[in-house]
């Protein structure tokens, strides 16, 4: 289960701040809306990534600035 909902991750995502989250937590929806709110230079660090299927990664990964989402399969 989350810890936050996306509201929050996306509030922090605006100002700056990035994060570690586990692919078994969020929807790939979720996901890709987090990480294209990231600015600055923030990181998401998506963990379990085996949990997603090939598209639904290259989505969140797309959805974010270059270089802001890491996998970690």
């Amino acid at each position: 289960m989350a810890s936050k909902s996306v509201g929050d991750l996306i509030a922090i995502a605006r100002v700056g701040g990035g994060f570690e989250l586990s692919a078994n937590d969020y929807t790939p929806d979720e996901l890709a809306a987090v990480a294209g709110k990231l600015v600055n230079g923030a990181r998401l660090t998506l963990r379990d990534a085996n949990a997603l299927e090939l598209s639904q990664l290259t989505a969140v990964a797309q959805a974010g600035p270059p270089g802001s989402v890491f996998l970690i399969f």
